[in-house]
């Protein structure tokens, strides 16, 4: 008779935890004015990260 009162309140309390994670704003980051310096310091980063082999892998 109690069963059904495990998947509820597992459902309840997955859908609050995802509500209150979800809430941080300073989890966010703010992104930079598309062409400032911020900007292009982040796409140099990204195109520094890309040209770099995995890690583990060794492919040649």
């Amino acid at each position: 008779m109690v069963w059904w009162l495990i998947p509820l309140l597992a459902t309840v309390a997955a859908w609050v935890y995802t509500r209150v994670a979800g809430a941080g704003a300073a989890r966010v980051r703010p992104r930079p004015e598309p062409g400032s310096e911020a900007d292009r310091r982040d796409l140099a980063r990204l195109a520094e990260a890309l040209s770099r082999p995995l890690p583990g892998r060794s492919d040649g």
